[in-house]
Parts: C-alpha cells; sequence; structure tokens
C-alpha cells in the first residue's frame, strides 16, 4: 500500500503548493506567472484527482469522501493529505 499513499501524498503537496503559487502570481499581478504556473496547477490537479480515483478501492474510501475530495479542489487535497497522515503514518512522511 506505500506505493499508493506516497504518490498521492506527493500529488497532493505539489497540488496544494501550485494554488498557494498561483493565488501570489495573482496577487502580484504577474500575467506570465498567473498562465504558467495556471497550467501547471491544472495538470496537477487533474493527477491528483486521477490518483484520488484510482486508488480509492485499495485505501477503502467512501464515494462521498472521493467526491469531497475531488470537488473541493485545494482544501481537498488537504485534506486528503490529511487523512493520509492518520491512516498511514510514517514511511513517506520524511518528504512532508
Amino acid at each position: 500500500m506505500d506505493g499508493p499513499v506516497t504518490r498521492l501524498k506527493l500529488v497532493s503537496i505539489l497540488e496544494t503548493v501550485s494554488f498557494l503559487g498561483l493565488l501570489l502570481m495573482m496577487f502580484v499581478g504577474s500575467e506570465a506567472g498567473v498562465s504558467a504556473v495556471g497550467m501547471l496547477h491544472g495538470l496537477l490537479f487533474l493527477a491528483y484527482a486521477l490518483l484520488v480515483l484510482v486508488d480509492r478501492a485499495e485505501l477503502g474510501w467512501s464515494s462521498m469522501f472521493v467526491a469531497l475530495s475531488i470537488v473541493t479542489g485545494p482544501l481537498g487535497a488537504i485534506f486528503v493529505l490529511d487523512r493520509l497522515r492518520r491512516e498511514h503514518p510514517g514511511g513517506a512522511d520524511e518528504m512532508t
């Protein structure tokens, strides 16, 4: 189970960081930054959503949790990361 947990933790962190980067680019008014970080954020969100859907059965997650994790976007990634840390402590936590 380390594979799905590790990759979902990593993508959740990257997705959240990219969202914060997007907000920063919007705040400073950088159109080029918004465009570049926005594309990266979009790709990371798609990867995050795909991993949540693919790994849900192995992780034992309900359809409701999966739906909320995806619909809530970057906040969902934070909730997923928190749940993974509680349900699967150790191992991949060194990267966070």
